[in-house]
């Protein structure tokens, strides 16, 4: 078993109000899991 994770920035179309502040990206991350070739 084999496991990758990409880094992504999400951009928000408009500013998002959250409890802590305006987002106006966020970053995130992707997991990629393969095994004997096929990924999940």
């Amino acid at each position: 078993m084999e496991a990758n994770y990409l880094k992504y920035l999400l951009e928000f179309k408009r500013p998002s109000g959250t409890s802590r502040g305006v987002l106006l990206d966020k970053e995130t991350f992707i997991l990629e899991i393969a095994e004997n070739g096929k990924k999940e």
